[in-house]
């Protein structure tokens, strides 16, 4: 096997990956679009707390740093968000929710944890 088609196969297997990781985080339903208001902390139909859209671009841009997020810093949790809140959470040991939580926050270095 030449390098070149030992990276494409490294490629492709790690496209793979995250295309099934994403499936299973749909499947199970975790992912909570926004409803577009940045009052802080609000409720989406279904009742789950949702977050502002100050506190998604504060996600997008320490992802962006990390490498994690490619995508617009624009505040919305859509699908490029989601994925790569995905991959720091498998990568870091996390709880897989493809949203954003306390303890990405956390490990971002963007709150305290509790005491």
């Amino acid at each position: 096997m030449t390098p070149s088609h030992s990276n494409f196969s490294l490629h492709c297997a790690a496209a793979a990956a995250t295309v099934l990781l994403f499936t299973l985080v749909l499947a199970h339903g975790q992912f909570v679009a926004t409803n577009g208001r940045d009052n802080g902390k609000s409720k989406s139909q279904s009742g789950q707390f949702i977050t502002s859209e100050s506190e998604t671009r504060r996600v997008q841009l320490a992802l962006r740093r990390l490498g994690y997020y490619t995508g617009a810093v624009d505040g919305f949790m859509g699908q490029k968000t989601q994925v790569a809140i995905a991959k720091f959470q498998v990568d870091h040991n996390l709880p897989v929710r493809a949203k954003i939580t306390h303890s990405l926050l956390v490990s971002l270095g963007l709150e305290r944890g509790r005491s």
